[in-house]
């Protein structure tokens, strides 16, 4: 599918200003599964990622770098697994603040990462919150990423990982909220059939598509 992915998590931070955010997709060799190879720093409010570039550069040499800059001093570089390893472990000093550091979310058991395809005109920050409204009652929301296809429509895919622990059952399969649907599919989300679009079961188990396979069979004999 066309487009870019940007991480969305930040964009649900109530100090988030979208005025002053630069978000860039990861290169693909900084990819690895659903997560990223990379490391957050998250400093005091108010320092800009032109202040903070030389300390992010530092604390994770020898690589290119691509700052996620939001209101509440929170930036990204993507860099090798070893780096970002490294560099969560022991923290940095961003202008002059200490920084804690983290690592992208990693799977466990409880997680659940689902893809969900829909079309949303508007910008990626209303898509995110968005999807944090649609969602959290299915469990934490850990990460989200959006595919972008162009600068005024978020459409028809975005990957979220949610955090199921204390919740029974599965996931919907196709959800609707504020008047728009999505279709939903990965762990821990319910069977949908693509050929009769109900829930419940798969294409494969589906009595309809069975009965009609089973009439072109006799059609194919006759």
């Amino acid at each position: 599918m066309p487009g870019r992915e940007i991480s969305a998590m930040a964009f649900l931070d109530p100090a988030f200003d979208e005025a002053t955010c630069t978000a860039l997709a990861p290169p693909k060799r900084f990819r690895d599964g659903n997560c990223a190879k990379s490391v957050t720093f998250k400093s005091a409010a108010g320092i800009s990622a032109e202040d903070a570039l030389a300390d992010v550069h530092k604390a994770t040499p020898g690589n290119k770098s691509y700052p996620l800059h939001h209101a509440s001093g929170q930036f990204i570089r993507y860099c090798e697994e070893a780096l970002a390893s490294r560099a969560a472990a022991v923290g940095t000093t961003v202008a002059g603040e200490r920084a804690e550091a983290y690592r992208p979310v990693q799977r466990t058991a409880q997680m659940a990462t689902v893809t969900l395809r829909f079309s949303y005109v508007g910008s990626a920050v209303e898509v995110a919150r968005y999807l944090e409204a649609a969602l959290n009652q299915y469990g934490t929301i850990l990460d989200i990423v959006l595919r972008i296809l162009d600068l005024n429509m978020v459409c028809a895919q975005a990957r979220v990982i949610i955090d199921r622990a204390g919740q029974e059952g599965d996931i919907p399969a196709v959800i609707e909220h504020e008047g728009k649907r999505m279709t939903l599919i990965g762990d821990g989300v319910a069977p949908f059939c693509v050929y009769c679009y109900t829930e419940g079961h798969t294409k494969l188990e589906c009595s309809k598509w069975l009965r009609r396979q089973g009439q072109n069979h006799r059609q194919q004999q006759w």
